[in-house]
């Protein structure tokens, strides 16, 4: 499963937002969600890929699409 099919199944399943309506140019904010859901989607992340996701850099990386948050992960994935 490639990576943003996995975080959009994460969402989908925390939220009522439709994965039709998600694309990388999704704003987080119309996403709807909360912290906790950060906090679920950052321990599946860990779980799948081992990696750690500091949730709480989005907003110092300039992370505002559901794109940037894909590139950010993939990037401490291959670090």
């Amino acid at each position: 499963m490639e990576l943003f099919d996995f975080i959009v199944e994460q969402i989908t399943e925390l939220t009522d937002v439709n994965s039709e309506e998600i694309t990388r140019e999704t704003p987080l904010t119309e996403l709807d969600l909360v912290s906790l859901d950060y906090v679920s989607i950052e321990v599946a992340l860990k779980k799948k890929y081992g990696v750690p996701i500091n949730i709480e850099n989005l907003g110092q990386k300039n992370i505002n699409t559901l794109g940037d948050f894909v590139d950010y992960v993939s990037q401490a994935i291959k670090s």
